[in-house]
């Protein structure tokens, strides 16, 4: 929302732009902290005993996504009547695309920022439905490797070496019983403060030894994790992960970017010349005129027979 102290990395912050959702930011906001305030999780004990708690800070509520256009910032500044169309356009089916990729009862909210390098919008969500509002069900990577590990029968996480033994430092020396006589009082600090030190000293041996016994493990531990991983190939779950990503930038482009004459890869990933690009640019560009048009007469074809 540019709130003054966050955007520090913008230069000139701009007016956010609401361009879609069922809530505006501040009162997604507002929703989410209110459930989690309220929100508990059971937990089951080893024993079989349960208790509730808050759910813990770090887990993932909050759902986003950054859609990003080619169009410098500046260029849509310098000339909003020319290009609005064509970003309304690309908006537009992102935001359809987004709905029909989510369960109906999220909440959401898109905003648009115009103060940045490019054109580009925001979006986030929050998993209502959901008992802990998991946001990680709502992205599509990590809903694919959750179900591929459930699925599998043993879990493709490699084990770790067993840990060493470590020495155990001895107990703390008690406190002498406490005397009226001062000349004992004296005697027995003298004694307390000499045992304390002693022990201190063991503790530190021991310390030292543990750490030496931990640091030669965690080399080990390194070598059989790398070892382990060569021998066991591909990672099914990260395998899925990935591929569910590929499929949804696939499903993004055939949906938005090519509708809207962008191509799916820049300059950069296809080691392309200039022309090289600009050519491709071109048959995009076309390609999006040839969809317009199909589109359009779609769109006639229907209200001809609706008519009819």
């Amino acid at each position: 929302m540019r709130v003054p102290e966050y955007p520090k990395h913008v230069e000139k912050p701009g007016k956010p732009y609401q361009i879609g959702g069922t809530l505006s930011v501040q009162q997604l906001n507002a929703k989410r902290s209110l459930i989690l305030k309220t929100l508990r999780e059971t937990v089951t004990l080893k024993d079989g005993a349960t208790y509730s708690r808050k759910l813990r800070k770090d887990a993932a509520t909050l759902y986003t996504e950054i859609h990003s256009h080619s169009l410098p910032a500046s260029d849509f500044m310098n000339a909003p009547n020319e290009h609005h169309p064509d970003i309304k356009n690309w908006y537009q089916r992102a935001l359809i695309d987004f709905k029909e990729r989510m369960p109906d009862s999220i909440d959401w909210s898109a905003i648009m920022h115009l103060d940045e390098g490019f054109v580009h919008f925001h979006i986030l969500a929050i998993n209502v439905d959901d008992p802990k509002l998991d946001a990680n069900k709502l992205h599509v990577g990590k809903a694919a490797s959750a179900k591929l590990c459930c699925e599998l029968e043993k879990p493709s996480a490699l084990a770790s070496l067993p840990k060493p033994e470590l020495e155990k430092c001895p107990n703390k020396p008690k406190q002498p019983r406490p005397s009226k006589n001062r000349e004992t009082q004296r005697k027995n600090k003298i004694k307390s403060e000499a045992q304390l030190a002693a022990w201190s000293q063991k503790c530190d041996e021991f310390e030292y030894r543990n750490a030496a016994l931990m640091a030669e493990w965690g080399t080990t531990n390194s070598e059989h994790l790398k070892t382990s991983r060569k021998q066991r190939g591909p990672f099914p779950e990260k395998l899925a992960y990935t591929n569910a990503l590929k499929g949804l930038q696939d499903q993004y482009f055939e949906k938005v970017r090519k509708p809207c004459g962008l191509l799916r890869d820049g300059p950069r990933k296809q080691r392309l010349s200039t022309q090289q690009y600009a050519a491709q640019q071109l048959v995009a560009q076309q390609m999006k005129t040839d969809i317009e048009l199909t589109e359009i007469n779609s769109e006639r074809a229907d209200s001809n027979a609706s008519h009819a």
